[in-house]
């Protein structure tokens, strides 16, 4: 058995903070992912609202520190050139399958899916392997790009579109679908 989870670090990225810009997460507030991750250990962890690659280099090193070592990642870069998502995985990544290309149309204009899909196989060991899809679909925050509802439902249509030809070429395919959806078992984008 091995354990598997999907956490929302919120926004481990430089940012304004405090009416100053350029600000790292608060270091109380990264004790406080580190002590989560280390409590749960899971062997495969999906990170939404994660920064650069210097960010996430930061999060494995002291995760390391806490006990928690992921030897093997992953991180994509979405439309959204502030907000990531990223997979840490005790087990090798073996293939890696992600798009951040998906287009859809937002009032009569193209837009790009905001943080990607990540995609990736993992090899837990000689006998068992699966693949791992992970979205942070749009918030539920108002933007100004358009109707954050309309954006989340037209990425949660990506999403599935995505899983759905995945799972053409290979439907007994050992799969998990995770990450943060940002909206609620009954809407419309989770549906």
């Amino acid at each position: 058995t091995f354990t598997v989870a999907a956490y929302n670090i919120e926004n481990w990225l430089l940012m304004d903070r405090d009416g100053k810009p350029d600000q790292p997460k608060p270091a109380s507030e990264k004790e406080a992912v580190f002590a989560v991750v280390a409590k749960v250990r899971p062997d495969v962890l999906s990170v939404e609202e994660m920064g650069g690659t210097n960010e996430l280099a930061e999060l494995i090193t002291g995760l390391r520190t806490h006990g928690v070592d992921f030897p093997y990642h992953e991180w994509i870069q979405g439309g959204d050139t502030n907000r990531h998502v990223s997979l840490l995985s005790r087990f090798p990544i073996v293939g890696r399958f992600s798009r951040t290309d998906y287009t859809y149309l937002l009032n009569g204009k193209p837009a790009r899916i905001e943080r990607g899909i990540l995609d990736v196989n993992i090899q837990v060991n000689d006998h068992y392997a699966f693949r791992a899809v992970v979205a942070h679909l749009k918030s539920k925050r108002n933007g100004e790009a358009g109707d954050q509802a309309v954006m989340r439902l037209e990425e949660a249509k990506l999403l599935r579109a995505h899983v759905g030809k995945v799972l053409k070429n290979d439907p007994q395919l050992n799969l998990i679908v995770m990450g943060d959806f940002n909206d609620t078992p009954e809407s419309e984008p989770i549906r």
